[in-house]
């Protein structure tokens, strides 16, 4: 499906609100075609359709999204909604959007989060943007000492595509 189709079948889903409809598209093309046709609606309407989705995919159309529009959109969301999200977002695409937050946004959201969570903004928060720091990430994956590189690295891609 070409971008212009998915700009239209957004459209149509949004207005029949067919949350079927919607799953399937997200199913069928990557998530960052789906994020670059919601950016083409307003916040308002892509907080809809994005609460079709289970938290977990929200996020990853949502990190598809430019910063600026994730913030127009996140706007729409209760502290609950945005909350579940976060925990499902990479750490590293979490801090990004953590930081662009207002200050008021920020304090109302940390409470929302399991206290890992909150360690883990506060922590890469912490780094300034010219740092090493600014760009790491806690995600992580484990491996066993008896894998072979090969085994390791198809493992890996399994586990941890991104």
């Amino acid at each position: 499906m070409d971008y212009e189709d998915i700009i239209i079948t957004l459209r149509a889903i949004l207005s029949a609100n067919d949350q079927g409809a919607f799953s399937q598209l997200v199913k069928d093309n990557h998530p960052a075609d789906v994020a670059s046709g919601l950016a083409e609606m307003e916040p308002g309407e892509v907080r809809r359709l994005l609460n079709m989705l289970p938290a977990v995919i929200r996020a990853d159309v949502l990190g598809y999204m430019p910063v600026d529009f994730q913030l127009q959109v996140v706007q729409f969301f209760t502290r609950g909604e945005l909350a579940e999200m976060f925990v499902e977002m990479s750490s590293d695409e979490r801090v990004d959007l953590f930081r662009q937050l207002p200050e008021e946004a920020q304090e109302n959201l940390l409470p929302a989060l399991a206290q890992v969570e909150r360690e883990d903004i506060r922590k890469l928060a912490s780094y300034d943007e010219d740092q090493t720091g600014a760009i790491m990430t806690s995600d992580y994956a484990t491996l066993t000492p008896e894998l072979t590189a090969r085994q390791a690295v198809e493992q890996l891609r399994k586990v941890a595509p991104d």
